[in-house]
């Protein structure tokens, strides 16, 4: 899947996996070793209680190239982390939000 994706904007996030990657992102700017975040501590930055609804933000993440379970290809790893894609997608949906809010507010 390619970044153009993102810009056209024909991918839809929801405000769940918009939550979760800036967890993903936020761990991986500030991370020293490895940038791996766990389940736990993605679902207490997202605000999230279920980790079942953890998991399926992860999933759709996964499936659209933003975040990638540690090891590759491990589904049932507690440890995941956000892509290069990821975050640079990330950095346009939060761009598009605060865009989103001037408008609306002029």
């Amino acid at each position: 899947m390619s970044f153009e994706m993102f810009k056209s904007g024909k991918l839809h996030f929801s405000k769940i996996e918009v939550s979760v990657m800036r967890c993903l992102v936020e761990k991986r700017t500030k991370a020293i070793g490895p940038a791996l975040a766990e389940l736990f501590e993605i679902g207490t930055a997202a605000g999230l209680k279920d980790q079942d609804e953890v998991l399926r933000a992860l999933y759709t993440l996964e499936g659209k190239g933003l975040a990638s379970p540690e090891p590759e290809g491990d589904f049932t790893s507690n440890k995941w982390k956000a892509t290069e894609v990821g975050v640079r997608a990330l950095e346009v949906v939060e761009a598009a939000v605060v865009a989103n809010t001037a408008q609306k507010a002029a």
